[in-house]
């Protein structure tokens, strides 16, 4: 009876070590005004003339049918090219950056400031 406890014990520490770390992991991943991450998806390089930068459109994680507009904080040079394919990996944050101009074609609902960890042609 001894040895079946302490089996349950050690099992359920294992499971509370485990889970604490996956939080843990997707706390580093997202951080805290972190809106929404992805990981390895396709997206496009266009420019944001209204806000003078280089962004990324792919689709939203969890909203069907929407595009999510990211505007990275820092991208490599060789990324900015309109119309580029590219795989990338971000988090997404509210967007606190003011546009120069109006764009009627841009939805601004759709604008997120983005952290890039990894991009690929």
């Amino acid at each position: 009876m001894k040895k079946c406890i302490f089996f349950i014990g050690i099992l359920s520490m294992s499971l509370l070590i485990t889970s604490c770390s996956k939080e843990k992991e997707e706390e580093l991943i997202c951080g805290t005004n972190c809106l929404f991450s992805v990981e390895n998806v396709q997206g496009t390089i266009m420019r944001a003339e209204c806000f003078d930068r280089f962004a990324i459109t792919t689709a939203h994680p969890s909203v069907p049918d929407q595009i999510a507009i990211g505007i990275p904080d820092q991208m490599a040079k060789k990324f900015e090219e309109v119309g580029k394919e590219v795989t990338f990996s971000a988090v997404f944050r509210e967007n606190t950056l003011q546009p120069q101009f109006p764009d009627p074609n841009i939805d601004p609902t759709t604008i997120y400031q983005i952290d890039i960890h990894e991009i690929r042609d």
